[in-house]
């Protein structure tokens, strides 16, 4: 995904499955104002530890969509608010 929040507007559609295991930290989606459509697949094994209020998959949905995604094995934790 595109790393400029400017980006975040765009429809995103997932092709397949993501396995997280293994894989470079991940930071939350800041200002998603977009559409995140999993097409009924799954994002499994994620773990976000964020110092920010903002955590999880997508940290500040303004106007955003996230539909047919599943989520398998996450493991989220923040600051609090």
């Amino acid at each position: 995904m595109m790393s400029r929040s400017e980006d975040w507007s765009c429809v995103f559609e997932l092709d397949g499955d993501i396995d997280m295991r293994d894989k470079p930290t991940f930071f939350p989606l800041a200002d998603f104002t977009g559409t995140l459509d999993g097409k009924g697949h799954t994002i499994a094994n994620l773990t976000i530890h964020e110092t920010s209020v903002h955590s999880g998959l997508i940290g500040s949905l303004e106007a955003g969509i996230v539909r047919n995604l599943s989520l398998k094995n996450v493991d989220v934790g923040g600051a609090g608010g």
